[in-house]
C-alpha cells in the first residue's frame, strides 16, 4: 500500500518541521465526502504537512500533533486555536 511506503518520508517531514527555526501555522476549511472539515497546516519555505480533521481549532490542532511539540518561532494569524502554542 502507497500510505506505507511514504510513512517514512511523512514522519521525516514531520520531524523536520517541528525542529525547523521558523514555521508557519495556519487552517482552512475543505469538504471530504461532501462533509465539511478543517486542515491545520504547518508549513516552512520547503516543506508542508497537512491534516484533515472534522473539527476546528484545538481539537484538530492536538490532533495534528505537530505545534505542541514546536519550540522555535511560529507565524500564525493569531486565531485563538494557535495561541496555545
Amino acid at each position: 500500500m502507497a500510505a506505507a511506503r511514504l510513512e517514512a518520508l511523512v514522519t521525516a517531514i514531520r520531524d523536520a518541521l517541528v525542529a525547523a527555526p521558523v514555521a508557519h501555522a495556519d487552517e482552512t476549511s475543505l469538504h471530504v465526502n461532501g462533509t465539511l472539515h478543517w486542515l491545520p497546516v504547518l508549513s516552512t519555505n520547503r516543506l508542508t504537512a497537512y491534516f484533515p480533521h472534522p473539527k476546528r481549532g484545538a481539537e484538530a490542532l492536538d490532533a495534528f500533533g505537530l505545534l505542541s511539540q514546536f519550540v522555535s518561532v511560529l507565524v500564525h494569524d493569531h486565531g485563538s486555536a494557535c495561541q496555545r502554542y
